[in-house]
């Protein structure tokens, strides 16, 4: 949202809109990955299990 202001109001060139779109994308993309990496090396969740 905040790249699409900055490119209408010329604050912000093509590419730089683009490569915004890219990280974002990139990130959405490859941050679940990381997760079901990285869960695994952490052991054993903190977390207590609340039954209800």
């Amino acid at each position: 949202m905040l790249a699409a202001v900055g490119k209408e109001l010329g604050i912000m060139t093509e590419f730089g809109y683009q490569m915004v779109l890219g990280v974002n994308v990139g990130t959405l993309v490859l941050g679940p990955a990381w997760i079901g990496v990285l869960r695994p090396l952490r052991g054993p969740s903190a977390r207590v299990a609340v039954e209800s």
